[in-house]
């Protein structure tokens, strides 16, 4: 049936946002004479799992500090953090960590600087950031992007401000500041950001959402009269930016890389909204990638590629806008991954206190719909929710969840801003939570207080995924607020086997494939994943393909939609091991 004419139909039945009963509960919440009684959710039960991970941060070298300020000036970029990138930046096969800064401490043992971590070949990780460049001392770092936007081969970084933006080029190892030059201007408060390939030219393109036009002279009081910070509905939304690469086809040596304004033309501009999260991805399975934006207490924006170099918001008909009830959530991290098997992507976003993080099952190419509480998700856990990851930790061929929380807004028992820094942002800690896959997309949550990942509170706002010491399972990197970005090495025990996978394009200097569909075939089921690593909150994860094998012990083939919408196929294989595809290799499907 046609995609549009599904949507259509779920529209009238009421399926796309939330079915007849959510209608129901939408059109009783906003009836001018309903009465409305105010419940506390219950918490969902929690079972003991062994641990799925294991701090080793200091271990490891990683010593990078989040700074932002002292507390107590209710500065609203502050408490929206700032995110982590994990890439290989100088392409010796491990991942390197870039962590973005907020701004520079009073007494000066602070900079502005993000950092670049290299990992060396002992695990242990290295402070690069003077020599490799890449020192900046303009505040105020938030959200990092990274591709390959000149088809050398080498990942370049994109890092959001609440000021100007930087796009910084690698070459070989060795970062320039290339913004102004490459024509980037995107002076608002850029959050999360992300490369692809939107109208399939084979250069990729820079999609950044904006969060509100934020002005620090207005000040927010809360119901019992203390001053926080402000809710984003005070402040105007502000439209993402979209930038076509126009880069030409010269030699890699005189390349001059350009990138070309388009939010209006590609009707991006014409929808303001508080942007946060960001996926790039094929939703309506036709070949050409969409744009699915988090916004905060605002209908999600899902903009759908019309293959002219335009885009439509179909969220609402979509299903994805909303939640079950019609109501819009105040929407942050986000991310995807076929948790109930059905060859689809579904997307997980994470909300504040006092709501639930809602999963949007994909039924059909491009139509979702609510499912949290049958996946065990709903009722609400009490956090608020920022970075997100959907990945199998255990390797039993199902994608868990992992959550990392923060607050917004302080309780009264914790107003102290005289107090500190740490007494400040004390008030704002919450537990990280992990929910666990039992297949087909039921989750359970594993119990906080067997879980390092869980145990102690933070004001969390980052995370990334990344296989960080190559041994097949997938590890954590998370940020904070006014603390220590934090290394989660993978201690899980093995239940089943894994295969990683990347997806190169030789005609484009090697780079990988963003945009590109990976589908794993075994004996027990096939798993697709894309290339495409901006996800979660403000951050950048490992390009990388990983599959959870279970118990196969080999797969049997491997077939890869490229970006422009070929398909080839790859022979089976081994399991436990990462294979290198390129395009140009396979053999027709």
């Amino acid at each position: 049936m046609n995609r549009r004419l599904i949507i259509a139909i779920a529209a009238l039945l009421g399926l796309a946002g939330g079915g007849y009963l959510g209608w129901l509960n939408w059109r009783a919440s906003h009836s001018s004479t309903a009465q409305t009684t105010t419940t506390t959710p219950a918490a969902p039960s929690s079972q003991k799992f062994p641990p799925f991970f294991a701090e080793v941060s200091s271990d490891s070298g990683f010593d990078f500090q989040h700074w932002c300020g002292d507390g107590g000036k209710f500065f609203f970029p502050e408490v929206m953090g700032s995110g982590i990138a994990l890439f290989d930046y100088n392409r010796d096969n491990r991942l390197d960590i870039f962590a973005v800064q907020g701004m520079p401490s009073k007494d000066g043992t602070h900079s502005a600087t993000s950092r670049l971590y290299r990992q060396g070949d002992d695990g242990r990780f290295h402070d690069v950031t003077e020599e490799a460049g890449l020192l900046d001392d303009q505040p105020y770092g938030m959200g990092v992007a990274v591709g390959d936007v000149n088809n050398d081969g080498w990942p370049d970084l994109y890092v959001t401000k609440y000021g100007a933006d930087k796009l910084w080029l690698n070459n070989r190892g060795q970062f320039t500041d290339i913004t102004a030059a490459a024509g980037i201007s995107n002076p608002r408060w850029g959050a999360s950001a992300g490369f692809f390939d939107f109208d399939r030219d084979g250069w990729l393109d820079l999609f950044v959402t904006n969060y509100v036009d934020y002005f620090p002279s207005r000040h927010c009081l809360q119901p019992h009269s203390a001053r926080d910070y402000c809710h984003p509905r005070v402040f105007d939304d502000a439209p993402a930016r979209l930038f076509r690469n126009i880069t030409d086809d010269s030699p890699a040596a005189d390349k001059v890389v350009r990138f070309q304004d388009v939010s209006l033309e590609s009707g991006i501009d014409a929808k303001p909204g508080p942007g946060l999260g960001v996926l790039l991805e094929d939703f309506t399975a036709d070949g050409w990638p969409d744009i699915l934006v988090a916004n905060d207490s605002k209908a999600n924006f899902l903009w759908v590629n019309q293959k002219d170099g335009t885009f439509l918001d179909e969220a609402i008909a979509a299903g994805a806008a909303y939640d079950r009830a019609g109501r819009p959530q105040a929407n942050m991290g986000i991310a995807r991954g076929d948790v109930d098997g059905n060859g689809q992507s579904d997307v997980l976003i994470t909300h504040l206190d006092g709501e639930y993080d809602t999963l949007y099952l994909q039924l059909a190419a491009g139509v979702f719909e609510d499912r949290s509480i049958d996946a065990g998700l709903a009722p609400t856990i009490p956090p608020t929710g920022f970075g997100t990851t959907l990945a199998d930790l255990d390797l039993d061929g199902d994608l868990d969840l992992a959550i990392v929380n923060g607050r917004v807004r302080r309780p009264d028992s914790h107003r102290r801003p005289g107090d500190g820094a740490e007494a400040f942002w004390r008030g704002y800690a919450e537990s990280s939570a992990i929910f666990v896959n039992q297949g087909r997309g039921k989750f359970v949550l594993a119990d906080p207080a067997a879980e390092p990942f869980c145990q102690h509170a933070h004001v969390s706002r980052g995370l990334a995924l990344g296989d960080l010491d190559n041994d097949g399972d997938l590890d954590l990197v998370t940020s904070e607020i006014n603390g220590p970005a934090r290394i989660f090495r993978n201690v899980a025990p093995r239940r089943g086997n894994w295969l990683a996978v990347r997806a190169l394009l030789p005609e484009a200097g090697g780079r990988d494939a963003y945009d590109a569909v990976i589908q794993v075939h075994t004996k027990d089921q096939v798993q697709s994943r894309t290339v495409s690593p901006a996800s979660s909150y403000l951050s950048s994860s490992d390009p990388r393909g990983h599959f959870g094998l279970g118990s196969s012990e080999r797969y049997d083939q491997i077939v890869v939609r490229w970006p422009g919408g070929e398909q080839e196929r790859y022979p089976g294989g081994e399991a436990n091991r990462e294979v290198l595809l390129r395009r140009g290799q396979g053999t027709p499907p």
